[in-house]
């Protein structure tokens, strides 16, 4: 009865914690040290049925060798003390050592164990509450008979409860003759559990970004060069030619100062020029006459060197960051004395405005801390001549001219690759 009330109990418990537990970190090779505290409910082989089974407790070690993702041989030893009830007043007592050896198979947060243990006893005496009367006399006799050690089978299982404990429940049964019966219900704590050095968001940002920079001075930086063909397109449909014909005019003058800038003031990488009817052939790697010359004509002639790491880069407005991180839980109260946790995230949001914006070569706008941008607010007073009152105070901050915005952009991104390979950012701890 006491068995079937354990077992209930152990089932209980592992249903409880079940989906709560996490995999715990098992790495082929490593050896894992553990402490143990538990209690032993053991019926004692002295050849009387009239015993039930007591509980005592046990403390020891244990080590387990991680052989594969799946398997682990695990050893342990204990001091243990057992018991068994013969009546009321009389019990039996038992102190001695047990040595444990077993593989176990891994199923995400839970460990089968099957393998042998071995019973070493110390001594054993009778314990008396009241008079003992003859019955103590007849276990004295048993006790006499009893062999000095035993071999034992050994099946059970562990749990994992949090990342460094662990419950344990292994039944003990006679390999031989002998009838005694143990089963140890324990908690592990792992003294050398493995532990991963979660990155947060920020390393993880700086160890991307490191490797961007790192890749965009090895590689090249595709300039896109607007067309602006659906507008002028709607203009002339509209029948507004000469609208048409200036449009046409001022993104041909700008885009022929965006490349004088860029061959004056640019000189962090590799540096080509496309316009952006050809951004297709960008995404998918195909540079083969795409490239223009200063006039803005395609020259077969310009070849790309670094065609491993490409980024593009073109004016755009700023996109805001929408990238949120978990950052902890708080409790909320929900009323009727009661409250509920709720995750608290990070991140997100931001204002935009135009620049000039670095971005892979899916056009994809990259993050802080890259420099990916420069101010381009003369670009915005172009488009917006009207709220030039606006941008006053930004004038004292922002370059105002297509030189000053390629150099700024330059200049940050000499800064930032100094400052990678001065320390040691972005590295995994």
């Amino acid at each position: 009865m006491m068995l079937r009330r354990i077992f209930t109990f152990s089932c209980c418990l592992f249903a409880a914690v079940c989906l709560q537990a996490q995999e715990p970190l098992w790495e082929e090779g490593k050896f894992l040290i553990g402490v143990n505290l538990g209690a032993n409910y053991s019926k004692l082989d002295i050849r009387d049925n009239r015993l039930s089974s007591g509980a005592r407790p046990f403390s020891g070690v244990d080590a387990t060798y991680v052989l594969n993702r799946r398997l682990g041989l695990k050893g342990a030893g204990f001091f243990s003390m057992k018991s068994s009830v013969f009546s009321s007043t009389v019990s039996l007592q038992q102190t001695g050592i047990d040595l444990q050896l077993y593989p176990q198979y891994k199923i995400d947060d839970l460990f089968l164990n099957a393998g042998l243990a071995v019973d070493f006893p110390i001594n054993r005496n009778l314990q008396y509450r009241g008079s003992g009367g003859s019955e103590g006399t007849r276990i004295d006799d048993a006790i006499a008979e009893e062999r000095s050690r035993q071999l034992n089978l050994l099946m059970g299982f562990e749990l994992k409860l949090m990342p460094s404990w662990r419950m344990t429940a292994n039944f003990i049964l006679p390999a031989f003759n002998s009838q005694s019966r143990n089963f140890q219900l324990g908690l592990s704590y792992r003294i050398n559990q493995p532990r991963t050095n979660k990155e947060s968001p920020r390393k993880i940002r700086k160890r991307i970004t490191a490797r961007q920079i790192k890749s965009l001075k090895d590689g090249a930086l595709l300039v896109r060069l607007k067309t602006a063909k659906p507008t002028i397109e709607a203009l002339k449909r509209k029948g507004l030619f000469y609208k048409a014909r200036e449009k046409e005019r001022q993104q041909r003058i700008e885009n022929i100062s965006l490349i004088k800038a860029f061959k004056s003031r640019y000189r962090f990488s590799e540096v080509r020029f496309f316009t952006s009817d050809k951004s297709w052939k960008v995404r998918q790697g195909n540079y083969e006459g795409i490239f223009v010359d200063d006039s803005i004509q395609v020259d077969s002639n310009i070849i790309l060197r670094n065609k491993k790491h490409i980024y593009t880069a073109e004016f755009d407005l700023i996109e805001p960051d929408t990238s949120t991180f978990f950052s902890h839980y708080r409790w909320v109260p929900t009323g009727n004395f009661s409250a509920v946790q709720v995750p608290v995230f990070y991140g997100g949001g931001g204002n935009t405005f135009m620049s000039l914006v670095i971005k892979d070569q899916q056009f994809r706008q990259l993050y802080r801390p890259f420099p990916y941008y420069s101010r381009a607010l003369f670009k915005a007073m172009e488009d917006h001549p009207d709220h030039g009152i606006f941008y006053f105070p930004l004038k004292l901050f922002s370059p105002m001219n297509y030189l000053d915005c390629v150099g700024n952009l330059d200049r940050k991104l000499w800064r930032f690759h100094e400052k990678v390979n001065r320390r040691d950012w972005g590295k995994k701890p």
